[in-house]
């Protein structure tokens, strides 16, 4: 999408949606169950594979994330928006995962408009409202005080990094944290990861020419952390 020359603007929880089996490239939903029958009855430590459950594709790995509601979305440089990046002047999106510059782009005296960074800081808003479960901002329940604060270049809470010093062996070795970890601040945001907050910082980033664009994110220790496989997830923060 980046690539396209696409500016979605409004990048959100309620946009993004999980498609299809957890068994992406599986022939179909039988084949789905076959390989959970297979693996439940398989000896423990051996692995099943589609091959020897009469399945056709790759190893089951993960759903698939999809974008959604293009209904704001621009295309830069084409016939029916002829803008540039930096050029779009019209507020979109929604409050609490948007830009700055997107709301500072009708200001009075500004004359800057706004382009893809724009996404990149909603991307990370969608990190941050996963990592903390809570939405961006908050704090506020009134739409305007925020619009307000973005016009300031204000930033919305980030989450602490949680110091290594007070964990625990098993939890270094898994680098986890407690679940009993007091809350961060007086926001009440959990701890989160160093390479999640470096990620964050980057990406709420009030200044668009700064952020990462969308290659550059996958360059980030949090983009390239493995994650474990169903029943092997541990949520830090769940209750």
């Amino acid at each position: 999408m980046f690539k396209q020359g696409i500016v979605h603007r409004d990048i959100k929880p309620a946009n993004i949606f999980l498609v299809g089996s957890p068994y992406v490239g599986l022939a179909s939903q039988q084949n789905a169950s076959d390989h959970l029958n297979a693996t439940a009855s398989s000896p423990a430590g051996s692995q099943v594979t589609p091959s020897n459950t009469g399945a056709s594709g790759p190893t089951p790995e993960y759903s698939l994330l999809k974008l959604g509601d293009f209904s704001h979305a621009l295309r830069l440089h084409s016939l029916s928006h002829p803008v540039r990046d930096g050029e779009i002047r019209e507020v979109a999106g929604t409050v609490c995962y948007m830009a700055p510059e997107v709301c500072q782009s009708q200001s009075r005296g500004l004359v800057t408009g706004y382009g893809r960074p724009c996404d990149i800081w909603s991307y990370c808003c969608v990190i941050l409202a996963l990592i903390t479960g809570r939405q961006p901002w908050h704090q506020y329940r009134d739409s305007l005080a925020i619009f307000y604060r973005l016009c300031q270049n204000q930033t919305p809470p980030l989450p602490q990094v949680y110091p290594a010093s007070t964990r625990g062996k098993g939890a270094e070795r898994r680098n986890l944290i407690p679940r009993d970890a007091p809350s961060s601040s007086d926001d009440g945001l959990p701890y989160a990861s160093a390479e999640a907050v470096a990620l964050l910082q980057a990406g709420i980033q009030p200044d668009p020419s700064r952020r990462p664009n969308a290659a550059g994110l996958f360059q980030f220790d949090f983009a390239n952390c493995p994650v474990s496989y169903f029943g092997h997830i541990e949520l830090a923060h769940s209750r």
